[in-house]
């Protein structure tokens, strides 16, 4: 049976205000926002879902507090590979905080939805600040169009309320299917606290080109996932491994 382990690769933590995620909630707490890339050995296959992003090229492009926790080349050092021997980038979206380091990974093929690289070049004036054509002008693309199988239980998802062309990454385990949420998001998101729960059984993140769908997709997600990953929480970034040892 097919079977992979997610390895959370954490790069940088920065400070926020919890409503950057939550829409129209939690504008008086305070999270901690990881900015991840996330390792699977496929089979031998080495690859990144997002490549995450370090403090130096953020404040290049957003000059606001943050910490490094460690470089890309140390992070994949920890799990026994260097960046030439990534073989693929599955890249969830195009935004800068996801793809800081996709051009150190000179041999990879980055699979992204065709929807979402025409709307990184479309610069509008909404989003256009999130693309950055530097990190991603002239990679090795592979062009998706929808739900598609990558490798063996590795399938990409489209969640296109985030971003026009935003997958989730859906990986089987041994404890059943891990998804990578895509959108960008915290576990109160996709599971509402206390009485919220009553009222929405998800919050949509604040981010999104369309609330419905972001709505739709997250409740399409929570009911096929056994491991749902929000794609900025801290407790899933600071882990070893997904799904961890039983």
């Amino acid at each position: 049976m097919i079977s992979h382990i997610i390895k959370p690769l954490l790069l940088s933590e920065v400070p926020t205000n919890k409503s950057m995620m939550t829409y129209f909630l939690f504008h008086d707490r305070s999270i901690i926002n990881p900015m991840v890339a996330w390792y699977i050995n496929a089979g031998g296959k080495h690859v990144l879902v997002d490549t995450g992003i370090g403090v130096a090229d953020h404040k290049k492009i957003a000059n606001i507090p943050m910490e490094d926790v460690q470089s890309f080349d140390a992070a994949l050092a920890s799990v026994g590979v260097t960046a030439d021997d990534i073989d693929l980038i599955i890249a969830t979206h195009l935004h800068y905080d996801h793809m800081g380091n996709a051009k150190s990974c000179r041999n990879a093929t980055v699979f992204v939805q065709e929807e979402e690289l025409r709307f990184a070049y479309s610069g509008h004036p909404v989003f256009g600040r999130f693309y950055v054509r530097s990190q991603f002008e002239g990679l090795d693309f592979h062009l998706l169009n929808g739900e598609e199988e990558i490798l063996p239980g590795i399938t990409v998802l489209p969640m296109r309320g985030h971003t026009p062309g935003c997958q989730a990454v859906i990986v089987k385990t041994d404890q059943g299917i891990a998804a990578i949420s895509g959108m960008c998001a915290i576990k109160d998101n996709f599971y509402p606290p206390g009485n919220l729960k009553e009222i929405w059984p998800v919050i949509i993140p604040t981010m999104h080109v369309d609330s419905i769908q972001s709505y739709d997709d997250m409740l399409k997600l929570k009911d096929i996932a056994d491991i749902l990953i929000p794609q900025h929480d801290i407790d899933f970034a600071r882990m070893k491994r997904i799904p961890e040892i039983q």
